[in-house]
């Protein structure tokens, strides 16, 4: 016990006479008794009648403002465990419910009088240990002390608290005075080896006459286990009416059963005392206003019955009791023993509550991830009193950002506290949260959870496919007398499919060396002829270049070779970023370093001299720099001993890697067979990237690509690749030229914290083939806004007649169709073509024509004809020419253009054929006949009935067109 606790003792008892005097109402939450029952001698050792009336009232009584079963029973003058206290035992449960309540085990010495006993509810605390405190002898005690050690029930070792169960030798003289003085004397001494701050509450029938006598001086002398008494009623209590509030013998002036004293109320002699741990206000605590010699209202005749006292002022301590029912509990404290139990009521300590969160094990780098720690006090209490306030800190560790402080009441709403975890770079993080406090006893504090997190970097995709030869290169910047300007322009060789941007100065300024590049305006923290430093990298301040591949190209990087020097007060340290990582880490490959220099973590340090270090190599082998469209190099120089100091490049830079094709072919289109390839580049060293997992595939284009691999839900993982193969179903086509566009849509896992649907983006490969040798029938398919130009087909017919369609663009996707059937007798020069699908879509529509059976016919004598099939036509069955055929024809074309249609579109800026619907031509150098058309049937290569140049009359002012009748061609 501290010297200092006396204090406490003091501002404890003020804060009692507060309570009792506002009548402040409470809730206890362990409720202790002590109670001499005289239960020892023969005949007597199993409880009275009226016993089950006290127990149960004593559960009921509010004198604090609160009602509460009790928790401890401390007995004395009990005969056997097995008989009088489990007989308590049973009373008590058939009270409260079975199980409810049980004793102690240890039965303690006795020389007469019955022992020491404990009962206590088994919901409420636990009872860690038992023990003897001292040996009956006839000069100490009559019987033994027992200490017990408990634990409410929700709490750990730190709330355990002692109770000592004493009833000391009787009688009121020199002897037993001194008897009393060792006993107490032998409890203080086994209390205070418990160590300092212990919570002990000293009960038992102590037969203690006046505080004079040495029993309570030993009790109440300095040490560890310093007893107060709670309601400060320090005296000569025996006949005392200034005590007679706190008197305890005996209830009666008649007895009620053998053995019972008699004398009225008259001696102070049971008590509950208490160490000051429990008069300081926190943890386990005496409740103020709550100790009471049960029933006793101090209205009572001194050395009278209880009886004698006021019934309404006990009543109005036992709520919603009746006049009769307050009389009974009388009778049955008069009837069950000859002392009054004495109760008092304690509060608990607080316990720490935290509803903590629960971080998932992987984000991506950028997510936000966050919440709310709550913490409460959740003493398992009924009311806030009844436990002590907890007073707790929040704090984070290890990327984890939580703070704050507060105090917090029992059955109070929790306390939220932001956090937040650090996920602006990419790596491990271990975490660790923790929820601290300064409330003595607390349970279940501190609260400390520790978490692992890895903070992804986002996955970086790159396409390629099929990869073609790489084409190796070294290039050099090479320093003349030029060195002394702001951007230095790339010198070297030129580089097929690359572009070397000019190496350039950021936030330094320019200066001569003739030969290097160089710079002064350096971040400083180097001392002259010192290895210390004490600067760091300014990230504004350094030297760039970038490489860029030509479009459906990559870049395969092989290293990069560079010196450095300095001057007198020029930089120190040196290093590399690019771009892989957004500069954030500085490349640390080398596979030479000059012998000058020293290297660790990708930091090259200078000796404090101005010698140039050349042949210093860097690998970019690794998979961060390939498959890269464009890469940018920084270098940074820090730690120079003074801000006009110069340094930088010594020699020539040089790089050297491979330009890689990735478009396939040339012209960026893939054909079947290519291979194409998703590569996510791997992590920057130390950090781990986010796979990347394909979400959807897209094909916009001709219907007959497919890509064999690269299945949606494909997942490529860092520094790995995934490929497949492209198809085209050649079967049946048309010949012609088929294009497509491939679009793959990426994200990462969406089950990581900070992705997002579609988050990696979109990457497209052109697909490309050409179908040709074709004949007798064949189908295409055309997108919405696609062009029909290229389609066509041959007859493999004798005539070897060809068609195709030379222009126009599918309003809506379309299936084209074309076959070919010999043409019937007649004047026909070429097979009968059957085109379906570009209906409504004006086409220019080409068919070539067999020149060897012209004859006596001249070009201009043929056009391309169209069996009219428009039920109610005037030329209904008839062959015509196809523009009649058309839904109208603006350009009112009388006469066959003598040419191509590229030459008639090119001769009457002619944009499309929409522009040109009804013109038609016979081009004789490709030996093909043209029409603009909208509309589809059968199309052949007719002749005029006789020869008539290059003039056709107009179906127009009465004039018919030329017609020949003839048979329909078979299908």
């Amino acid at each position: 016990m501290h010297a200092t606790r006396q204090g406490c003792h003091a501002a404890a008892i003020v804060a009692a006479m507060v309570v009792l005097a506002g009548a402040v109402p409470a809730q206890a939450q362990l409720r202790v008794v002590t109670y001499n029952t005289n239960n020892y001698a023969s005949g007597q050792t199993a409880p009275r009648a009226a016993v089950g009336t006290v127990l149960e009232a004593l559960g009921q009584q509010a004198k604090a403002g609160f009602a509460r079963p009790v928790d401890i029973f401390l007995f004395q003058e009990h005969s056997t465990l097995a008989t009088t206290t489990q007989a308590y035992v049973d009373l008590l449960n058939g009270i409260y419910g079975a199980g409810s309540y049980a004793r102690g085990s240890l039965s303690g010495d006795t020389s007469g009088g019955g022992r020491p006993t404990l009962v206590y509810k088994t919901s409420a605390v636990s009872l860690v240990a038992e023990s003897q405190v001292n040996t009956t002898s006839g000069s100490g005690a009559a019987r033994a002390t027992l200490r017990y050690r408990f634990r409410p029930v929700g709490y750990d070792s730190a709330a355990d608290f002692y109770v000592y169960n004493s009833h000391f030798k009787a009688v009121d003289d020199t002897a037993s005075q001194a008897r009393r003085g060792v006993e107490a004397a032998e409890i203080r001494a086994d209390a205070d080896a418990l160590g300092d701050g212990i919570h002990a509450i000293y009960a038992g029938d102590f037969n203690l006459y006046a505080a004079s006598e040495a029993a309570f001086a030993n009790f109440t002398a300095a040490g560890n286990g310093r007893a107060f008494d709670p309601v400060n009623r320090v005296g000569s209590w025996s006949d005392s009416s200034s005590f007679r509030d706190v008197h305890t013998q005996s209830p009666v002036t008649s007895s009620q059963f053998d053995g019972q004293v008699t004398g009225g109320l008259d001696d102070r002699f049971d008590f509950q005392l208490v160490t000051g741990e429990v008069l300081d206000g926190a943890g386990f605590d005496y409740l103020p206003g709550s100790y009471w010699a049960f029933g006793n209202t101090g209205t009572h005749s001194l050395n009278g019955a209880l009886s004698t006292g006021s019934s309404a002022a006990l009543q109005a301590v036992l709520p919603g009791s009746t006049t009769q029912q307050v009389t009974g509990v009388i009778s049955a404290l008069m009837a069950a023993s000859d002392h009054l139990p004495v109760v008092a009521d304690y509060q608990l300590p607080a316990r720490l509550g935290v509803a903590a969160p629960s971080l998932p094990t992987v984000v991506l780098r950028g997510a936000t991830v966050g919440g709310n720690v709550a913490v409460s006090n959740s003493a398992p209490v009924a009311v806030a009193a009844g436990a002590d306030r907890l007073d707790y800190t929040v704090s984070a560790a290890g990327g984890l950002s939580a703070t704050g402080t507060g105090s917090l009441a029992a059955l109070s709403a929790a306390a939220s506290h932001g956090w937040s975890l650090d996920t602006a770079s990419a790596g491990q993080r271990q975490a660790t949260l923790t929820v601290s406090t300064t409330s003595p006893q607390a349970a279940s504090a501190p609260f400390t959870r520790t978490y692992a997190v890895e903070v992804l970097d986002a996955a970086s995709v790159q396409k390629a496919g099929p990869a073609g030869a790489p084409a190796v290169f070294a290039g050099t910047y090479t320093f003349g007398s030029d060195g002394n300007v702001a951007s230095f322009g790339y010198n070297g060789a030129a580089i097929d499919d690359l572009t070397v941007g000019n190496l350039t100065k950021v936030g330094v300024t320019t200066s001569s060396s003739s030969g290097n590049f160089r710079a002064s305006g350096w971040a400083t923290g180097a001392t002259t002829g010192s290895d210390v430093f004490s600067g760091s990298l300014d990230p504004g301040k350094y030297f760039e270049f970038t490489l860029t591949a030509a479009a459906g190209h990559t870049l395969a990087m092989e290293s990069l070779t560079f010196g450095v020097g300095r001057s007198g007060t020029g930089p120190r340290q040196w290093q590399w970023r690019s771009s892989v990582d957004g500069f954030a880490a500085a490349i640390d490959t080398y596979t030479t370093v000059n012998g000058g220099l020293t290297l660790a973590g990708g930091v090259v340090t200078n000796p404090d001299n101005t010698t140039g270090f050349t042949g210093n190599v860097l690998d970019l082998s690794n998979a961060l720099f390939q498959g890269r469209a464009s890469l940018t190099f920084r270098f940074y120089g820090f730690n120079a001993e003074a801000g006009t100091g110069t340094g930088g490049l010594q020699g020539p830079l040089s790089f050297a890697g491979a330009v890689v094709e990735t478009g396939g072919g040339g012209s960026g289109s893939l054909r079947p067979g290519d291979t194409l390839t998703l590569t996510n580049a791997a992590a920057a060293p130390g950090t781990q990237r986010a796979a990347a997992v394909i979400a959807s595939r897209t094909f916009t284009g001709d219907s007959g690509w497919s890509v064999n691999g690269l299945a949606a839900g494909t997942s490529v993982a860092a520094a790995t690749a995934s490929s497949g193969t492209a198809a085209f179903a050649a079967a049946g086509r048309l010949n012609g030229t088929y294009a497509a566009s491939f679009t793959l849509g990426l994200e990462h896992d969406q089950s990581l914290p900070g992705a997002t649907a579609g988050d990696v983006g979109m990457l497209s490969w052109n697909l490309e083939t050409t179908v040709s040798g074709r004949s007798g029938s064949g189908t295409a398919t055309v997108r919405g806004g696609g062009s029909y130009a290229g389609l066509g087909l041959a007859s493999g017919l004798p005539r070897g007649s060809e068609a195709a369609v030379i222009a126009g663009t599918a309003a809506d996707a379309a299936t084209v169709s074309m076959s070919f059937a010999a043409a019937p007798a007649g004047d026909f020069l070429s097979d009968v073509l059957t085109l379906q699908g570009t209906a409504g879509d004006p086409i220019v529509l080409s068919l070539s024509y067999d020149a060897g059976a012209l004859g006596d016919l001249l070009p201009g004598d043929l056009f391309l004809g169209w069996l009219d099939t428009r039920p109610g036509s005037t030329t209904a069955g008839e062959w015509v020419n196809s523009v009649l055929g058309n839904s109208a024809n603006p350009v009112s074309l009388e006469a066959a253009y003598p040419g191509s249609w590229t030459a008639y579109a090119t001769a009457f800026s002619v944009g499309s054929p929409a522009a040109a619907l009804g013109a038609w031509g016979v081009d004789p150098t490709s030996g093909s006949v043209w029409a603009v058309v909208d509309h589809n049937s059968q199309f052949a290569v007719v002749a005029v009935p006789e020869p008539a140049g290059w003039l056709l009359l107009a179906a127009a002012a009465g004039a018919a067109w030329w017609r020949r009748r003839a048979p329909r061609a078979a299908a």
